[in-house]
């Protein structure tokens, strides 16, 4: 992620061996990392979005990263966390049930969560293809046009402009 002509973060996200999947990407993309100067490696857990995690008791609450809500496809999760916020701000001041009020953004976590275990399910061929039809510049104009957050619209609107993404509901199973 570029920070600044001069700056960027550089990283992978990996179930296990990240510093081995790290290093093979570096050298991979033949990074003069001499030309570069290092100024923080870090490490740490990306907590997946799941359904059964409590989200209050009482006068406590859980937000963000710490309840995990995080997207299970982009691994994205400040800007959930920050509707989380709102909600709970909302419900707060208007005296409103924060499970209720956060049951339509769950419901959008979990299209992320089984989005996730579908690609899960992908070898390289797969991905191979999805890359190629998702390249084409018609589907780089709906990727513009549609936010990430809510899948769903984005998906439906990918079938009928692609009907070679059917190919790929062979993987709900």
């Amino acid at each position: 992620m570029p920070e600044s002509k001069t700056k960027a973060r550089v990283g992978v996200a990996s179930r296990k061996d990240a510093k081995k999947w790290f290093d093979g990407f570096v050298q991979k993309q033949r990074f003069k990392w001499k030309e570069f100067k290092v100024k923080e490696m870090q490490a740490g857990v990306i907590p997946l979005y799941e359904p059964q995690q409590k989200l209050q008791q009482e006068n406590c609450y859980l937000l963000g990263d710490a309840s995990g809500f995080v997207k299970a496809i982009t691994l994205g999760g400040i800007i959930p966390g920050l509707k989380q916020a709102e909600i709970l701000a909302d419900c707060i001041t208007h005296n409103k049930d924060y499970e209720r009020e956060v049951k339509p953004l769950k419901r959008r976590m979990n299209l992320h969560l089984r989005l996730r275990r579908i690609f899960s399910k992908f070898e390289d061929k797969d991905w191979d293809k999805l890359v190629k039809i998702l390249g084409k510049p018609k589907m780089q104009k709906l990727f513009e046009q549609h936010t990430r957050e809510n899948p769903l619209p984005l998906v439906v609107k990918a079938l009928f402009r692609e009907p070679r993404l059917l190919y790929f509901v062979k993987f709900l199973v």
